[in-house]
């Protein structure tokens, strides 16, 4: 499990506003490349709030544990990374079949604005609960 320890900074019935911790004694980990602070310090970086469902009904204030599988990380690389790619290559490819090199140029142009189209619309079209519906949600305590 890769692990990351969150500030809730608002928070009502449905969702909270997360924001990543950056009081850890690791300096590695303050500037965002220990063991699993480049994956979570790219998603929670520290000028930006994650919103999420609240599942553990947190208020302001609390500190949440998130963490996710590294087999669903690695599941959600191969889809952002690898779809994309053969879908560049599948397009190109067939340009070239049919019109040489400036077709296969034309075809991946082509390809890439309507992936970029269809994968807006995609990521639009899901909630924050959707997409991040494999991390779970622990409250912590609070500190002394």
């Amino acid at each position: 499990m890769i692990e990351v320890t969150a500030r809730v900074e608002r928070a009502d019935e449905q969702f909270v506003w997360l924001m990543r911790n950056i009081d850890s004694n690791c300096l590695r980990c303050r500037q965002g490349n220990g063991c699993s602070g480049a994956i979570w310090g790219k998603l929670l970086s520290s000028r930006q709030l994650l919103k999420l469902p609240n599942r553990v009904n947190a208020a302001a204030g609390n500190r949440l544990r998130l963490s996710i599988k590294e087999s669903h990380l690695l599941r959600t690389s191969l889809l952002a990374y690898l779809l994309p790619l053969i879908w560049l290559i599948a397009t190109a490819g067939s340009g070239h079949y049919w019109y040489g090199d400036a077709g296969a140029i034309l075809a991946a142009l082509i390809g890439t604005i309507v992936w970029l189209i269809g994968f807006r619309r995609l990521v639009a079209s899901q909630s924050a609960g959707r997409v991040f519906q494999n991390m779970a949600q622990t409250l912590m305590a609070d500190r002394d």
